[in-house]
């Protein structure tokens, strides 16, 4: 570059010089130093561009995308899948999250287990003797979820002579107002089943994501890999016709400036070559990433033919309303939107138990060793607040709050309707450009052979051979892309449809109904 600017700053005051005039003025007036000194420019400029274009031509030559890989992997799409379910780094903590949500589950579920306890005591005073006291006691929620609890407790007392008391007692309470009921014993259980079916669904999401992105990501390497075939062949074919046109020219039938044509769509045809090549390298680092595999090693995509990826049976239309009905039954969203309705539904309820009165039984029987007495005792207790602040905001608080549950779940379901819609329009329509897109391809095939066969006869030129190769080339890959397109668009409509899993055959955790 530093050779080229000073020729350049003398060759353009020269052509501002001529471009001052007509050009054909401007020649005659020019002194044969003037000449010289032009055609001399020109001539080490032209040298120079030679130089640097060859040089450019030996470093790309010596640029090879496949030299970044060490080894060659062959994989299926079943077989990839797999190894991204073993190995797939965010999968694999999203496994250690959930042994921590079924330790939480296991610890709600002991809600009803009895809690036990055992405590001692030693005391000493002047005047008297030094005793011990040992306590243990059991205190457990009745579950028939009615608020009801049980408590048990025994006492005994060790002094120094040996004397002591015994005593035991048991202990029933039951709410009658506020607090009562089963919504109330049993809301946290609930909530907690709630969470588990939740973090499941959410587990079954994310494997179902990570499937969806390896099957994209394959796809997207037999394309490139499809590509660089389609790359390959188009290069070939400039060669075969570069050949067919020297001959020709030195059989004087064409003439010499037939042959630049065909030889800039060789460099086209290398250029597109090697940007297929690199875009084959980027899909396979990013399946390699989603894998968890090393870098180094090159994916080399088993399916890798239009044939393979064809479906004969995806021309009949979509049931759009069976296709609704189960994304209405196995979505997330619209899970998780139920049971926003449902815990609006319970919070209001709690909300009105909680403004009642608190008015609870109490039931006690104690028995003492030492006097062989045993005693009963019954009682209500009522507690009335007077001014507790909010009580109408915390009602109207709840009411609102499953007015928007309801709402909100309403809005879901019309949002669903509306993708499987469009999503299903979209794989009817793709089929069809996949269909368009191979008749195409089969015309550009033959306007190629017949300007061939026409170039060959004379009655052609290498431009109109070149545009024909031009139309080939984009329709090969144009069918390529529609193709993937068509199967992407059936991958997107099974996962709004959440059914993602069991169209691939993958076992995930059951969710109850």
């Amino acid at each position: 570059m530093k050779l080229l600017m000073p020729i350049f700053m003398l060759a353009i005051p020269d052509f501002r010089r001529r471009s001052d005039r007509s050009c054909f003025h401007a020649v005659p007036e020019m002194s044969s130093s003037v000449l010289q000194y032009g055609s001399i420019s020109r001539f080490l400029c032209c040298s120079v561009l030679l130089l640097v274009l060859l040089e450019i031509n030996v470093s790309q030559a010596q640029i090879n995308p496949d030299d970044t890989f060490t080894e060659e992997l062959h994989l299926t799409l079943q077989e990839s899948i797999e190894i991204a379910l073993k190995q797939n780094s965010g999968l694999l903590d999203s496994r250690l999250d959930r042994e921590i949500d079924k330790l939480n589950l296991e610890e709600a579920e002991k809600k009803f287990e009895p809690k036990f306890s055992v405590g001692s005591s030693a005391n000493t005073s002047r005047g008297s003797e030094e005793n011990v006291g040992i306590d243990a006691g059991i205190t457990f929620a009745l579950p028939t979820g009615s608020g009801a609890s049980i408590s048990l407790n025994a006492d005994k007392n060790i002094t120094a002579n040996n004397s002591g008391a015994d005593s035991y007692s048991v202990r029933f309470t039951q709410p009658l107002l506020k607090g009562a009921g089963l919504v109330q014993g049993t809301d946290s259980l609930r909530l907690a089943r709630q969470t588990e079916t939740k973090n499941i669904l959410g587990f079954r999401d994310r494997v179902a994501s990570l499937i969806v992105q390896v099957i994209k990501s394959y796809y997207s390497l037999i394309q490139s890999n499809m590509q660089v075939q389609t790359n390959e062949g188009a290069l070939e074919r400039a060669l075969k016709q570069s050949n067919v046109t020297q001959a020709l020219i030195k059989a004087g039938r064409i003439a010499q400036l037939e042959l630049t044509r065909s030889q800039s769509t060789i460099a086209q045809r290398e250029l597109a070559l090697l940007r297929a090549k690199n875009s084959r390298n980027a899909s396979t680092l990013t399946l390699s990433n989603l894998l968890n595999l090393p870098n180094d090693i090159r994916l080399v995509p088993r399916e890798d033919s239009l044939d393979e990826l064809s479906d004969e049976e995806a021309g009949s239309l979509v049931d759009l309303e069976a296709s609704t009905r189960q994304a209405l039954d196995n979505r997330k969203d619209i899970r998780d939107a139920m049971f926003e309705v449902e815990n609006a539904e319970v919070n209001l309820l709690i909300t009105k138990n909680n403004l009642l009165p608190d008015l609870s039984l109490n039931t006690t029987v104690t028995r003492n060793d030492v006097a062989g007495k045993t005693s009963h005792s019954a009682g209500l207790r009522l507690s009335i607040p007077l001014n507790e602040p909010n009580r109408k905001s915390r009602l109207v608080s709840a009411e609102n709050r499953l007015f928007k549950a309801r709402r909100n779940l309403d809005t879901n379901r019309e949002s669903i309707r509306n993708e499987i819609r469009r999503l299903a329009t979209n794989v009817e329509l793709s089929y069809r450009v996949t269909q368009l897109s191979r008749e195409a391809r089969e015309l550009a095939e033959r306007n190629l052979s017949i300007e061939q066969a026409k170039f060959g006869q004379g009655l052609s030129s290498t431009f109109e051979v070149a545009s024909s190769q031009d139309e080939l080339l984009s329709a090969q890959n144009a069918e390529i892309n529609d193709v993937i397109a068509f199967r992407n668009a059936k991958l997107d409509l099974h996962q709004a449809m959440g059914i993602t899993l069991d169209v691939w055959g993958i076992e995930v955790e059951e969710v109850a109904p």
